[in-house]
């Protein structure tokens, strides 16, 4: 029988009695796939299934730079970092090479320390990690010489970074483990900020890339082809007879590759920017007020 809205057969009291550690271990409630054990192991002491917490290094964020040509193609950059790593000699550990580790004495090897607390809902019981053996609940019985038993030493460090092609000016990178290193615990993750550097006279929109092409007013009226600069370099660009001024040409698979999806390319765009000439010489007038009468 369902009793103070808990379900599967568990009531309030049941509740905080296995959440006091009156059941003679952690409690674990799974109600909607939600377990109140591991949501409140920290609260009550219990430490969730995992029991004893584990220490995790210091995420850290960096930002590198990348221009827009360099957007076409996967780039890998090496970043020289200066922190904690962990110690050459024990290799993390704090210990000195060859010799043992022992119980910590300061929390009886649980790695945590709990303390008692009056509320009102009765005694609780809280746990904080351990700040002797930072969770792990065991000490070096000799510390290695190198890194004192801090078992991390800082240090500058080569990473390097691969920066995927169609990456947006903002994104960040996750590298797992390549953050912070801590004594007995995991390592932290590298985030990296990518800052794309426009290219002048192109403007990105998603894959899309938008540009002028500058041409006189014959060129748009009787047609041409023309150099066009691209991020891909040079290309011949045909103008059709008759572009107006600020009609687009679309030249397909000239914008930005589509992130993680190799060969998918976006479009490159390009306004026509009809220039219409200050000074006519006698001719040029002539004409096109010849022009003018036959239209």
């Amino acid at each position: 029988e369902q009793q103070g809205g808990f379900g599967g057969g568990v009531g309030w009291e049941d509740f905080m009695r296995a959440a006091r550690g009156q059941n003679g271990g952690a409690a674990h409630f799974n109600f909607g796939g939600i377990d109140l054990g591991d949501l409140f192991g920290d609260l009550f002491g219990g430490g969730g299934r995992g029991g004893r917490s584990v220490q995790r290094g210091r995420d850290i964020q960096v930002d590198v730079e990348v221009n827009l040509e360099e957007v076409l193609h996967d780039q890998t950059k090496i970043m020289q970092l200066r922190k904690k790593n962990n110690c050459d000699v024990c290799n993390g550990s704090g210990a000195e090479p060859g010799t043992h580790k022992k119980s910590c004495g300061t929390c009886g090897g649980s790695g945590q320390i709990e303390h008692m607390q009056r509320t009102i809902l009765g005694m609780m019981r809280t746990a904080r990690t351990c700040e002797t053996c930072y969770g792990a609940g065991q000490v070096p019985e000799k510390v290695c010489k190198h890194c004192r038993g801090d078992g991390v030493l800082t240090r500058d460090s080569d990473i390097k970074i691969k920066i995927p092609a169609g990456i947006s000016d903002g994104e960040t990178i996750r590298v797992s483990g390549h953050g912070e290193s801590v004594q007995g615990g995991h390592h932290g993750d590298l985030y990296v900020r990518v800052s794309v550097r426009n290219k002048k006279g192109f403007e990105r929109s998603g894959m899309d890339l938008y540009t002028d092409a500058h041409i006189s007013f014959a060129q748009a009226a009787l047609g041409d082809t023309i150099s066009l600069e691209t991020l891909d370099g040079s290309v011949k660009l045909a103008i059709p007879a008759g572009t107006q001024p600020g009609q687009r040409i679309r030249l397909k698979g000239y914008g930005v590759p589509q992130l993680q999806r190799e060969g998918h390319r976006g479009d490159l765009y390009v306004q026509a920017v009809v220039e219409v000439p200050k000074k006519l010489n006698r001719k040029q007038k002539k004409l096109l007020e010849e022009f003018k009468e036959l239209e």
